[in-house]
């Protein structure tokens, strides 16, 4: 009688040769030379061992967007001193008995006034004041002084009785979008992301956008996170996904897909050692690839050996950047075991037919 085994061994061997020998090797450079020994254009891509002697080299944070810091027109930062339609009132106590403001029903007032743009406003026997950017004390003291010339018994007092709010609005991926009041000094952009809960995801997950006077600027986390840039009147900031701080996993590992840095600076490590990691029993840790743009028509592809103490070093201080690709190779076991489970049912097919044979 024919066993199974004696059916099948040939082609296990076969099998499992061919996938020990497919599992040794991932991508690799070759000089191609035509029928006459001339050269051919190599592959597009360039592969790069990674070790303790380059890795400085090939190492580089991903370069981040430097914004510059949006102008700032200080007529529309909050501001305590007079701006543009305020309402003001003045009155005007003369306590001699022959002055134009002497009233025994009390001062006299004149307002409300709204400060126009151009800041120019007037009182009677008075003249022109300028009052922008001008505290309510400095302007009162100006009036005073004017009046004084003509009506030396007069005392004035200025007062606000309204003022128009000016208003800055956060948009996007936040808790808490909408209009925030600019209601006492030094508000900054980060003040009104705070206000609006902050941003939904982790702040190097985010793109930061400032519209302001009609032009668009690009901000990064660490312009915010310094606290220094004012908002000011018909701001709106604007927070949305960084859709290329990503990287791909594919091959040996357990979540294959488009995975979001875990932080800031993510190295390598920090995606192999996480919950979308590799399949120990299923991956070849001596092929870790990973493959990167360069930006020119050859791409990079960086490979690791972590069996090797300092191939471990190296993933932990490896920079990823955003749409990066890491490929973890398959262990020949497992490629055997797959191989393996698919043609048992057919060599049970087979040791069945033989086995009919024999009768």
């Amino acid at each position: 009688m024919i066993s199974k085994l004696s059916l099948i061994s040939p082609l296990l061997l076969f099998i499992f040769a061919s996938c020990q020998h497919l599992s040794d090797y991932g991508p690799v450079n070759f000089e191609k030379t035509d029928i006459a020994g001339n050269p051919i254009p190599a592959d597009n891509y360039n592969i790069v061992d990674i070790t303790t002697e380059n890795l400085d080299q090939y190492n580089q944070k991903q370069a981040t967007v430097s914004g510059s810091n949006p102008p700032i027109n200080s007529t529309l930062l909050y501001t305590d001193k007079v701006r543009a339609y305020d309402k003001l009132t003045l009155l005007v106590l003369d306590a001699g008995n022959a002055g134009a403001f002497a009233n025994s029903d009390g001062p006299t007032t004149f307002g409300p006034i709204e400060v126009p743009k151009s800041g120019t406003i007037s009182f009677p026997y008075a003249g022109n004041f300028n009052a922008l950017g001008k505290s309510l004390h400095t302007l009162q003291g100006e009036i005073q002084s004017a009046y004084a010339t003509v009506f030396n018994t007069a005392e004035v007092s200025l007062n606000r009785i309204d003022r128009r709010p000016i208003r800055a609005n956060v948009i996007g991926r936040v808790k808490n979008a909408g209009q925030h009041d600019l209601d006492r000094d030094g508000i900054t952009l980060s003040d009104l992301l705070a206000s609006s809960g902050g941003a939904e995801l982790d702040p190097h997950m985010n793109h930061y956008h400032l519209h302001r006077q009609g032009k668009s600027y690009h901000l990064n986390p660490t312009q915010l996170a310094k606290r220094d840039l004012l908002a000011q009147d018909g701001d709106v900031l604007e927070v949305s996904l960084r859709e290329d701080h990503s990287v791909v996993l594919m091959g040996a590992v357990r979540r294959p897909g488009n995975h979001s840095f875990p932080n800031q600076n993510s190295t390598l490590a920090d995606f192999l050692g996480s919950s979308s990691g590799l399949l120990l029993q299923n991956s070849n840790v001596k092929g870790i690839y990973l493959v990167r743009d360069n930006g020119t028509s050859k791409q990079d592809i960086y490979r690791f050996d972590l069996k090797k103490p300092e191939g471990l070093i190296h993933a932990r201080k490896f920079y990823m950047h955003g749409k990066d690709l890491v490929y973890v190779s398959e262990a020949p076991l497992s490629r055997f075991n797959r191989a393996f489970r698919s043609i048992l049912p057919f060599a049970n097919q087979a040791s069945s037919v033989a086995a009919g044979g024999a009768l």
